[in-house]
């Protein structure tokens, strides 16, 4: 990947909104070391559905943790989505992602919506 990689609250502070992230993974499931994103069957159906409908997405490190552990890329995703009650593509892609409950339809992933508000307080990870 060519552009720099950067976290889910970094890309909520460029934009200046809530933003949408999309994760693959869940540690109680598997190890680590054992997941593949590049291999994850339903992290690839994704980026090919993303593509048909024209939705913009980039890889991102989901929140830093503050105790500055190494936490290796799982695949997650920033949606380039307004996350908008009334916006179809964001409508689009929380129904491609979850019931109408709120449940995933597929084991393992979840949608998260990032508020800008959570996304501040991590403002301090900013480099000058």
């Amino acid at each position: 990947m060519s552009e720099q990689w950067t976290t889910i609250d970094a890309i909520a502070r460029q934009r200046q909104s809530d933003v949408l992230m999309v994760t693959f993974f869940r540690p109680e499931e598997s190890e680590l070391d054992e997941f593949d994103y590049a291999t994850c069957a339903v992290r690839n159906k994704a980026l090919a559905w993303f593509d048909q409908q024209g939705i913009g997405y980039r890889e991102c490190f989901d929140l830093w943790p503050d105790n500055d552990a190494d936490v290796p890329y799982l695949g997650e995703l920033f949606i380039d989505v307004p996350v908008d009650e009334n916006n179809p593509r964001y409508l689009d892609v929380v129904h491609k992602f979850e019931h109408e409950d709120g449940s995933s339809r597929y084991p393992g992933v979840s949608l998260f919506i990032i508020p800008l508000s959570l996304a501040q307080e991590y403002r301090h990870r900013d480099k000058a």
